[in-house]
């Protein structure tokens, strides 16, 4: 836990209190209609451990446990609460992820992700990191009416690596791990 207790508190400032506002703003025109959806962007990272983000999946796991608290609170007012603990997907978060890990640029980050794309695509039980394009139906389906009987749930589009056990390293060989050390440290 190399972060300073500034760190921790924006992160969840940030990340849990930043979706919670929302959510507390709108909730009594829900209640007045009966009826209503809400879904939270929480992270696989709730579930597994990874080095160096402490705060953040502290948070996010902490947004599952309000979904499932809501879902009881309000099931009665006919809203759902739902979470979905979305994977790694392309995209500039990625790269200013790295950067806060590694404590180097967003700029020397791109140039790391963009060079071991195909180690981190093999981390992944589906042999690709997703993309936009993959969590975007899920999102529409779980706001969906289709899915009227769903509530406090967790849901995993990460392309399988939550459970596979190992966060995706279970099927490695001897040199893939050495990459996928060399990318972690």
């Amino acid at each position: 836990m190399q972060q300073d207790k500034a760190f921790w508190t924006d992160c969840l400032e940030l990340e849990l209190t930043g979706q919670w506002l929302p959510i507390r703003a709108a909730l009594p025109s829900m209640i007045e209609q009966q009826s209503g959806s809400v879904l939270v962007s929480s992270s696989m990272t709730a579930n597994v451990g990874i080095k160096h983000i402490a705060a953040y999946s502290a948070a996010k796991g902490a947004l599952q446990a309000l979904m499932k608290a809501l879902a009881i609170e309000h099931g009665r007012d006919n809203i759902r609460f739902n979470s979905l603990a979305i994977g790694s997907v392309e995209g500039r978060h990625i790269i200013a992820s790295n950067a806060m890990r590694q404590g180097i640029s967003y700029e020397q980050a791109k140039m790391l992700v963009g060079a071991t794309k195909k180690v981190r695509d093999e981390i992944f039980p589906l042999g690709r990191m997703g993309s936009p394009e993959d969590i975007a139906p899920v999102i529409a389906f779980f706001a969906s009416d289709d899915l009227s009987w769903v509530t406090g749930t967790n849901f995993y589009p990460d392309g399988g690596l939550t459970h596979d056990g190992t966060a995706g390293i279970s099927g490695f060989n001897q040199e893939q791990l050495m990459k996928y050390a060399a990318i972690l440290n």
